[in-house]
């Protein structure tokens, strides 16, 4: 018992190290108010809108999570760019010019693009439901896509800010978005007393990531110094730094988004939209160990970086040790969901739990295969180990959603056989990565790198 205790001591004065404990206490604060935000957002529009237009809805909504991954790897390429190039503000102001200028390019390019596709490809085919509007749907799926868009150039001020280590600030602009989105709900059914309906779910919520992203925007050029006529002349030297490693990390992030964020879009095809509720309830209740994870290791990745460059590879070892200890914390937080989670249910929705005990139990396996492949990634990204990390990333993506329909349709598993196929593809980067880390760790003289990457 004595040895946990000070192992858990050893992992928070990683963070304190890493970071003021006045920052820390902020990141973890605002990171809990955004996590609270989303559970009263969820709750707020489950109550006021039909089950199989929630589903449609929360579908939508995951799709925003693609705006991470339609900029080919720019945003992480940019945060690990401006980490080696800490305390030269010249240079970092350079980089952030000519990645918004890409960004950009890449704005106008997707909306040429899906104003082809849209005109000519029925957008309410992934959704299936005896009651559902599909003129609201395909008017709604429009304006999620310009929010996904306009979330891709928020995005890419978060990356800049964690990698020249802002890591409030870059919280912060995550923090706003619900916290607009919630008031303008309230505000909505207020002054107009009546629920909502998708299309109008949409369009505030398109309206709240504008407003977000124009003041991201201010912010970060008062920061950085940014001229804006720059962003018009583009630097090959910069997009070679940017794509170099970030077109490995765009590879990533398309397979991480069919692996992840591909569910719901196929629950709701082939088993019907009303299906994406428990889903997206249960998930949501699991998701509080992934948020406790993820607070607490904001920094890591850019630290990882930025010890490389100067060479301090004990530092490095000591980090991942007591990074794992973090994830055998947040791991036990997910067993006390599971088993509470009826409660939670109640407490939260005011509703008795109907939910499959059988899809708590999958979510449980799921969310812990997801923390563990978000610590191993982390360590990967950030000393830019990622071959093995490209290999399974892509088998995941290939395999991921034709064993989802296989399970879940043809064997007539569900929502659980869907589950299942997407624990089966973590499986593979969870033991092949970490595979990875330790051999090249050790081709680097550091034997001890194996306790290192495994505790």
């Amino acid at each position: 018992m004595r040895r946990i205790v000070t192992k858990v001591k050893q992992s928070l004065d990683f963070n304190l190290r890493t970071l003021p404990s006045r920052e820390i206490l902020i990141i973890f604060s605002l990171k809990a108010l955004t996590a609270l935000l989303g559970f009263l957002i969820l709750r707020y529009i489950y109550l006021r809108i039909d089950k199989e237009h929630f589903g449609v809805y929360q579908t939508l909504y995951v799709g925003i999570s693609w705006a991470g991954f339609i900029n080919f790897g720019l945003g992480n390429g940019v945060r690990n760019v401006v980490a080696k190039n800490l305390g030269n503000a010249k240079q970092l102001t350079w980089y952030f010019e000519n990645a918004l200028g890409i960004a950009l390019l890449l704005f106008v390019a997707f909306s040429v693009i899906y104003t082809g596709l849209s005109s000519s490809f029925n957008m309410g085919y992934f959704f299936e439901g005896a009651h559902l509007d599909y003129r609201l749907i395909g008017k709604s799926i429009n304006i999620f896509f310009v929010v996904i868009l306009v979330s891709m150039l928020t995005a890419l001020i978060k990356s800049t800010l964690l990698g020249i280590q802002k890591n409030v600030q870059s919280v912060g602009i995550e923090f706003f978005v619900p916290l607009l989105y919630l008031t303008c709900l309230i505000a909505f059914t207020h002054i107009t007393g009546t629920h909502f309906n998708i299309y109008q779910l949409s369009y505030i919520f398109l309206g709240v990531n504008i407003v977000v992203c124009l003041g991201a925007q201010i912010y970060i050029a008062k920061l950085l110094q940014i001229n804006f006529k720059n962003i018009f002349y583009l630097k090959y030297r910069a997009v070679k730094e940017f794509f170099g490693l970030g077109l490995r990390f765009f590879v990533l992030q398309i397979a991480a988004l069919i692996l992840y964020a591909t569910d719901e879009f196929i629950i709701s095809r082939y088993l019907g939209a009303e299906y994406v509720t428990d889903y997206t309830i249960t998930k949501k209740v699991f998701w509080i160990s992934t948020f406790l994870f993820i607070s607490v290791s904001v920094p890591f990745w850019s630290r990882l970086t930025h010890l490389k460059a100067s060479g301090s590879y004990d530092k490095i070892l000591t980090l991942i040790k007591k990074y794992f200890v973090i994830f055998l914390l947040v791991s036990l937080v997910g067993l006390l969901l599971w088993i509470a989670f009826p409660a939670i249910v109640r407490i939260w929705l005011g509703l008795e739990n109907d939910i499959d005990l059988s899809l708590v139990m999958y979510f449980f396996v799921y969310v812990l295969l997801y923390n563990w492949n978000i610590y191993v990634a982390h360590i990967s990204n950030g000393l830019e180990i990622i071959k093995y990390q490209l290999f399974t990333a892509v088998i995941g993506a290939i395999l991921n959603i034709p064993l989802s329909i296989y399970l879940g349709v043809h064997l007539e598993w569900g929502v659980q056989g869907i589950l299942m196929a997407s624990i089966i593809s973590m499986l593979i980067s969870g033991i092949l990565i970490p595979a990875e880390l330790v051999k090249k760790w050790k081709k680097m003289g550091l034997p001890k790198c194996s306790n290192a990457i495994s505790g």
